[in-house]
């Protein structure tokens, strides 16, 4: 088979090109959620911190001393 018909008949041939299509789909959805948590993250761990010092606080001021809660 002379090189002219392999190539041709190679890209007459679409058999792979859903997977491959969804593949580079998943790939950048993958990325954007990446980056997405990147951005948030220093966001969300100070709204952790917050709620975790609000809940403290509220145990110190119930018990006087923050143990037992």
């Amino acid at each position: 088979m002379s090189f002219g018909k392999l190539f041709r008949r190679t890209r007459k041939d679409e058999s792979g090109n859903a997977a491959l299509e969804y593949g580079l789909i998943a790939g950048f959805v993958s990325l954007v959620i990446v980056a997405g948590l990147l951005i948030a993250s220093p966001a969300v761990s100070l709204v952790y911190s917050a709620v975790g010092s609000n809940m403290s606080n509220a145990c110190h001021s119930m018990t006087g001393t923050g143990t037992g809660c």
